[in-house]
């Protein structure tokens, strides 16, 4: 940054010395202002960074001891000790997915030697020494099995030995793995053993994690079915209707091509006067030629570049004036210099503004749901004392009332009962009589009525008869029109 500066000062024959000090002085305190900024932005991005790296590494080694739990179920394997013959068989030159192939189609020959007594393998397996069968007649451990065919091809060179482990359609790494010698193999195998493997709940819960993620992936895609139903066939149609129509336009060429003429010479007609008129307004604003300035000095910056290279310039005489092109490079890289450090410094102090933006903004975002939830809480108050205090007991009122008028009898009933009762009361009993013509004694059968009084004087006995005829005959004692009745 001084370099251009102490360039022009030079060029005017002024005494730079304070400025260079005071140049120094702001550039110190802007350096260590943009360290914070880098400092406060790096811990943010390495703490994001960690919780990727994380969900990373949790999400590979899912998928590593997903795999190998499975595979080692289908060949009966113990799970740390396929692991580590796996990594072994990748450290001798092969892969583990090679080695799980070789394990499973090995296991899968020995369960037929075991079940058919024939594999085509069989006779090299014979020919040096390994049993496939233990002794009660079942398949043998793969791995005891490789075990011992190391031991068999230990001593033979590598030429002889690694033509009859091909034979056995064992991988690269499996072979090279074998061919170290079964001190030298086991040795290898043991110490990635002891570097960590996985044991058999950990294959298990890696399977349940990973059913899980591919069930929740899974369900996030169907939440889009309804959206599919809704859109594809829209868009099905469209692109049939687009189709047909692309196809006809190639079927009509001719005709397209004079309908896009004719159509572009009325656009033009209308459109050309506002053309025109935008063209004046575009000449007669100010931000036009500020931008035609820009332009023109990049231009001449870049025919200034040209000269400093030593190129062909077309001001070369005026460039002359400022000096050679070695002195002219020199002054522009130290520009270059100035306006780099200057954009950093800007770039560092514009991400400082929007990180500063961004965190107010979440802050507001934040306050906002507080006061939201804040609500809600209250208004589930004030609800929970509505209902407690009025619309419940309200309820309870109203199912009793209900339950007490459902008890009542109903209008017609009462109805009834008071209409006969006032029949029964107000109506004369016709007497049923007994005896012969007009003139004899006539006789009411009512039958025996129980009469029970304390009375002593006539109207007391009369009033105690009535209530008895009243009480045990449904006949009623009146005293205007004699005795009444109902039946």
């Amino acid at each position: 940054m001084a370099n251009i500066i102490d360039s022009l000062l030079i060029a005017v024959k002024m005494d730079n010395t304070d400025l260079d000090k005071g140049l120094k002085q702001a550039e110190s305190k802007v350096s260590s202002f943009a360290d914070r900024i880098k400092a406060g932005a790096l811990a943010k991005f390495g703490a994001l960074a960690s919780v990727g790296f994380i969900m990373s590494e949790v999400k590979n080694l899912t998928a590593v001891a997903d795999e190998l739990g499975k595979i080692a179920d289908r060949i009966g394997a113990d799970v740390p000790k396929l692991q580590s013959w796996a990594v072994a068989s990748k450290l001798a030159g092969g892969s583990v997915q090679a080695f799980y192939g070789t394990a499973e189609r090995l296991g899968a020959e020995l369960q037929r030697i075991a079940v058919t007594g024939k594999s085509r393998l069989l006779p090299f397996f014979e020919s040096m020494g390994v049993a496939t069968l233990d002794a009660s007649g079942k398949a043998r451990d793969v791995f005891d099995v490789l075990t011992d065919v190391a031991g068999a091809v230990e001593g033979m060179d590598k030429a002889t030995s690694s033509g009859m482990l091909k034979r056995l359609q064992l991988d690269e790494g499996t072979i090279g793995l074998l061919q170290m010698g079964k001190k030298g193999m086991q040795d290898l195998i043991r110490y990635e053993r002891e570097l960590g493997v996985f044991q058999k709940e950990d294959t298990v819960i890696a399977a349940n994690y990973n059913d899980a993620m591919d069930r929740l992936t899974r369900s996030l895609n169907m939440t889009f079915l309804p959206v599919m139903r809704m859109f594809a066939p829209v868009l099905t149609e469209a692109a049939k209707a687009m189709t047909s129509a692309f196809a006809f336009m190639q079927k009509h060429s001719l005709a397209l091509e004079i309908a896009l003429a004719g159509i572009a010479l009325v656009v033009t007609a209308l459109v050309l006067p506002s053309l025109w008129s935008l063209f004046i307004a575009i000449m007669t604003n100010p931000i036009t030629w500020i931008i035609a300035a820009i332009v023109g000095l990049i231009l001449i910056l870049e025919d200034l570049y040209v000269y400093a290279k030593g190129g062909k310039s077309q001001f070369e005489s005026l460039w002359k004036t400022l000096g050679t092109g070695e002195e002219v490079m020199a002054a522009i890289e130290g520009a270059w210099d100035f306006l780099k450090t200057a954009a950093q410094i800007a770039w560092e102090i514009l991400k400082f503004i929007l990180k500063d933006l961004i965190t107010r903004f979440l802050y507001l975002l934040k306050f906002i749901a507080m006061l939201g939830v804040g609500a809600m809480n209250v208004f589930k108050a004030i609800g929970g004392f509505i209902n407690d205090y009025f619309i419940t007991p309200l309820e309870n009122a109203w199912n009793t009332l209900k339950k007490i008028i459902d008890n009542l009898p109903s209008l017609d009933g009462v109805k009834d009962f008071l209409g006969g009762r006032y029949e029964q009361f107000f109506t004369p009993i016709t007497p049923q009589l007994a005896g012969a013509g007009a003139g004899g004694n006539k006789t009411l059968e009512i039958g025996k009525i129980d009469i029970h009084t304390q009375a002593t004087n006539a109207d007391g006995i009369a009033a105690d008869i009535g209530k008895g005829i009243n009480k045990n005959s449904g006949l009623y004692w009146g005293t205007a029109t004699g005795t009444r009745g109902n039946d």
